[in-house]
């Protein structure tokens, strides 16, 4: 059914040899290359820009600026906003949230909201409404 191989045919050994040393060099490769192409593009993707720090108030002094590359990872609205959250029970979230696990939270005129930091990292910001209350929690 199936034909056979013969000792001394296929691949020799040798070239197996070279194949797998190509493919060490090349991960090696990568592997030194990956922080300079990093490098390269976080500075490709960046804006310097200065910023004055004042002796005193409303005074700067000469050479007071302090210059800063602000790096653009992600384009502008790349991460969406939480425009009409849901929220749970206080029962139903302690089933679903771990022990010690940090929130963000609100009152207003009595009426509280609670927003875990694990959701607002992903999302970073919930329009909400608290109390009749427009709000915009950040993080």
């Amino acid at each position: 059914m199936f034909p056979e191989i013969s000792p001394g045919r296929g691949r020799p050994r040798k070239t197996r040899g070279y194949v797998v040393g190509v493919v060490l060099v090349v991960i090696a490769l990568v592997a030194i290359g990956l922080p300079f192409a990093r490098n390269w593009w976080m500075k490709a993707n960046s804006e310097e820009v200065t910023v004055s720090r004042n002796v005193a108030p409303g005074v700067a002094a000469a050479g007071s600026g302090l210059d800063l590359d602000i790096i653009t990872v992600l384009s502008k609205d790349a991460i969406p906003a939480i425009d009409e959250p849901r929220f749970l029970t206080g029962a139903a979230a302690e089933t679903q949230m771990l022990p010690g696990e940090r929130l963000l939270g609100v009152v207003v005129d009595g009426e509280a909201r609670a927003y875990p930091l694990k959701m607002l990292s992903r999302h970073e910001i919930v329009n909400d409404e608290v109390a009749g209350v427009p709000i915009a929690v950040t993080w």
